[in-house]
């Protein structure tokens, strides 16, 4: 179980960029916000995409936030944001899920007040054909196949590894 003050996730086949979590985390404080939520890179064997849904920064109630889950499917995403630990008490992953990122996300989006959306990317999305994200058997029981944006290149899979700060 997480110890620390704040909850960040990684996939275990993904990276960041150097030196964000200092920067998540004085965003996190400096406005005061219970979540950060940043732009993020799809990296594919060829190529790479920047995901930026909106430039500059700003900052959201957490119901505001909440809409966005409603229009843009990254909303949803477990492992592009930095959360105040609370947020989650008493919020656990499912067994025997392997995607969960919708479902775990919004519950502890519910939990927040505000929420601040920035443009910087600072993580690095692997894209591969093997992962979980294209084998509907390995999703796990209960799994719906979700509302993901179909991919023609490689694809990345999702863990939901947590990272102590």
């Amino acid at each position: 179980a997480a110890a620390g003050e704040y909850l960040s996730f990684a996939d275990s086949d993904d990276f960041l960029e150097p030196n964000v979590y200092s920067y998540m985390l004085s965003l996190l404080r400096n406005y005061d916000v219970d979540a950060a939520v940043f732009a993020f890179r799809d990296v594919y064997r060829n190529r790479q995409e920047e995901k930026i849904f909106q430039p500059g920064r700003q900052v959201l109630t957490g119901k505001e936030y909440l809409v966005r889950f409603t229009c843009d499917w990254s909303a949803a995403l477990l492992w592009n944001k930095l959360y105040k630990r609370a947020l989650f008490r008493d919020i656990f992953f499912e067994e025997g899920h392997k995607i969960d990122d919708e479902y775990f996300t919004y519950q502890g989006i519910m939990n927040a007040e505000r929420v601040l959306c920035d443009d910087r990317v600072i993580y690095n999305y692997r894209r591969r054909a093997s992962s979980v994200m294209n084998n509907p058997t390995a999703a796990g029981a209960g799994q719906s196949g979700s509302h993901w944006p179909a991919q023609t290149e490689d694809q990345g899979a999702v863990s939901g590894a947590a990272a102590r700060l």
